[in-house]
């Protein structure tokens, strides 16, 4: 007899990123006061989290972050303040330890981030990533890597930036690595390249028109690249890589000819 897979609704799923970080700026926020369930501010906040559920799609029973859940998450992390008197409940996860390695020594940071995750909540929730793309979510969560990359593929802006490169240098080519498809595939290749936006995304409001000055125009594998970094990487610090392996590879395949000269 097969078994059948639990109903996802049966209980809640586990914590996002995206909710951990807004977790972690309330503890922080209020220690070493302890905020009870009743309090104004986990009411808030457990408002506040369901509603960046709905915008993740993400579903969980009728207790999906009530108040006394994010209580007992904040006790979690209690368990990881060093400075905390008592011990808060000893069920932190993984996760719980990721958010507090990269944001406990940066508030201001961190609460930069939680405000433009508030941000993006006021306005219509972007589209879901696509399923190859889930590997690339940056440290900031979900909701803001949807939002850049949904600036990022404005086909309006990305036109626009594409013809005032053309217009100021007479060719595209990869902002990082310098590859200009249409010298490699001919008219084939023709305007083909991505948009990156350079703002970081704690910083990077909704609210803000993109500018053509915060795009860059990458080749996929450069985009990629910058993407797969957990923090993502600037394109300068991309092109520095770049230049360094390339330098490294030229000197080993000098020494190589003069050790073949011998």
């Amino acid at each position: 007899m097969t078994e059948e897979a639990p109903d996802p609704k049966t209980r809640n799923p586990p914590w996002t990123r995206d909710e951990l970080l807004i977790a972690l700026d309330l503890y922080l926020r209020h220690r070493p006061r302890f905020l009870e369930p009743h309090s104004p501010e986990i009411q808030e906040a457990s408002a506040l989290l369901n509603r960046l559920g709905a915008a993740l799609g993400v579903e969980g029973r009728a207790t999906y972050r009530n108040a006394n859940g994010v209580a007992m998450k904040l006790m979690n992390l209690k368990s990881l303040d060093p400075t905390a008197s008592g011990k808060g409940l000893s069920s932190a996860s993984r996760g719980d330890a990721e958010v507090w390695a990269a944001y406990a020594h940066r508030p201001a940071e961190l609460a930069a981030v939680v405000a433009r995750i508030r941000e993006g909540l006021a306005v219509p929730p972007p589209p879901i990533l696509e399923e190859e793309e889930e590997e690339f979510v940056a440290v900031e969560g979900r909701l803001l890597t949807r939002l850049h990359r949904r600036r990022e593929r404005d086909p309006k802006i990305v036109r626009r930036k594409k013809e005032q490169t053309l217009k100021a240098r007479g060719a595209l080519a990869c902002a990082a690595c310098g590859f200009d498809f249409q010298k490699t595939y001919g008219d084939l290749g023709a305007g083909f390249l991505e948009a990156h936006h350079t703002t970081p995304l704690s910083e990077a409001q909704e609210s803000v028109q993109t500018k053509l000055a915060d795009l860059a125009l990458l080749c996929a594998n450069c985009h990629r690249m910058i993407h797969r970094a957990k923090p993502w990487l600037s394109v300068a610090a991309l092109k520095a890589l770049l230049e360094q392996e390339r330098l490294a590879e030229a000197v080993s395949s000098g020494r190589s000819r003069a050790g073949g000269g011998r």
